[in-house]
């Protein structure tokens, strides 16, 4: 048994964070120091203070664990880990000594048996295709019912291509750098213009373009599939990272904003972009979902989870309690009265769904894993629903880069899965 990796930890986050001075870093700093002087109580104070502002981070949550246990504060110490566990399901901690007087308790093996379950192996998509071509990433992808096509969008390159669905066939459809933009993030049909595609542009640091002076750049473009043209495009001033999009019957667009994290809608006849909702629990918002009557958004937020918000009132909620579970959802998508999460934010990554009534609160014992824990599911980020299914890419290759380029040599294949509504229930 070690005590050294509470240390090691405490000083990798020191460094991770001190370059940014930010209140919850500066609790967290003040707890290292208190920490280091062995003022445990002072030490445990400053951590519950960081771990207020800056919730869901896995070694915030670890030294707070930590701490209580050094305060002789066991269950809430086992509390903590039960709760980290709902996004990092890995018993890290075990071979921590400061951990042991935890051992003796029926509530900590209850913890290990939780965290074994929640990294068990699931299966339920089936493979659409896959597409061999180092290099290729994938972010967004689209289901053109009309012409029978698979369309995927280039994080590297800026190219959107169209696929048949056994993954052949590859067509340009439009490069984006041709008209001075940058990466293909997100990607929705207008509901009301099938030829519309709306498309959501950033200039990423994979970008093989990439040049310093684009950092915080976006757009917003609509392009139409048989005018082949770009017939929209929206920016805002300022840094902004535009990841994802959906549109609605109105004939709105609305797009997240991960730097600034903050939900803007557009409305292509008045040719305006406006701010509609920004909250202090968002960090980096990600996907979109609306319900069927249009009354409820859904937003998530990678490090806080998922947030209704009612339309009408403009209140925003956690859809969960409990809301750490939904951490780390990339793509989220409501079928029927279930909302999809795709979750690379967590360990073990997953899909999940949980049933959510018609106010935007999600039936905390409805929660259910689809896929889980798969070297083939690395990492799932994007998806659309045709007909009920859900259709995603399973394994957009964000971990296959060092120092922003691309590791060809280890580039996997691209798996498009979908699931089918029996498989969902």
């Amino acid at each position: 048994m070690k005590k050294t990796i509470f240390v090691l930890v405490l000083i990798f986050f020191v460094s991770e964070v001190g370059q940014a001075q930010t209140t919850y870093q500066e609790w967290y700093q003040e707890a290292v120091i208190a920490y280091q002087k062995k003022d445990f109580s002072k030490a445990l104070e400053a951590f519950k203070k960081a771990d207020e502002l800056r919730p869901n981070h896995r070694v915030i949550a670890y030294n707070l664990a930590a701490t209580y246990t050094l305060n002789g504060l066991y269950e809430e110490a086992i509390s903590v880990l039960q709760k980290r566990a709902g996004y990092y399901a890995l018993t890290d901690f075990e071979g921590d000594s400061i951990f042991i007087p935890l051992k003796k308790s029926g509530s900590y093996k209850e913890l290990l048996k939780k965290i074994e379950k929640r990294r068990k192996p699931i299966h339920t998509s089936e493979e659409l295709f896959r597409v061999n071509d180092p290099g290729f990433h994938p972010e967004g992808i689209l289901i053109d019912e009309k012409n029978n096509r698979v369309i995927l969008g280039d994080i590297r390159t800026g190219a959107i291509y169209s696929f048949d669905y056994n993954g052949n066939d590859r067509k340009l459809l439009l490069d984006l750098t041709e008209y001075g933009y940058w990466s293909a993030m997100g990607m929705s049909f207008d509901k009301n213009q099938e030829d519309l595609v709306w498309i959501a542009t950033s200039a990423m640091t994979i970008f093989t373009n990439y040049e310093p002076e684009q950092e915080g750049k976006s757009a917003v473009i609509g392009y139409n599939l048989v005018e082949n043209k770009i017939v929209h495009s929206f920016q805002k001033e300022g840094s902004h990272l535009f990841g994802d999009l959906i549109t609605d019957k109105k004939g709105y667009v609305w797009v997240t904003d991960s730097v600034n994290p903050a939900i803007f809608r557009i409305d292509p006849q008045a040719n305006k972009m406006v701010e509609m909702f920004k909250s202090e629990q968002w960090w980096s918002l990600q996907g979109l979902a609306f319900s069927e009557r249009g009354d409820i958004l859904y937003a998530s937020d990678y490090l806080t989870g998922v947030y209704s918000i009612d339309m009408e009132s403009g209140t925003i909620s956690s859809i969960l309690s409990e809301n750490e579970k939904t951490r780390g959802s990339d793509g989220i998508y409501l079928i029927g009265d279930r909302l999809f999460m795709l979750q690379n934010g967590t360990n073990p990554m997953r899909l999940s769904s949980i049933k959510v009534d018609n106010a935007g609160k999600a039936y905390k014992k409805t929660w259910k894993v689809l896929e889980n824990n798969l070297g083939e599911l690395n990492e799932p980020t994007l998806g659309t629903v045709v007909n009920g299914e859900l259709y995603y890419i399973a394994n957009s290759p964000w971990q296959y880069y060092e120092n922003d380029q691309p590791k060809l040599e280890n580039w996997p294949e691209i798996r498009v899965w979908k699931i089918s509504p029996e498989k969902q229930k």
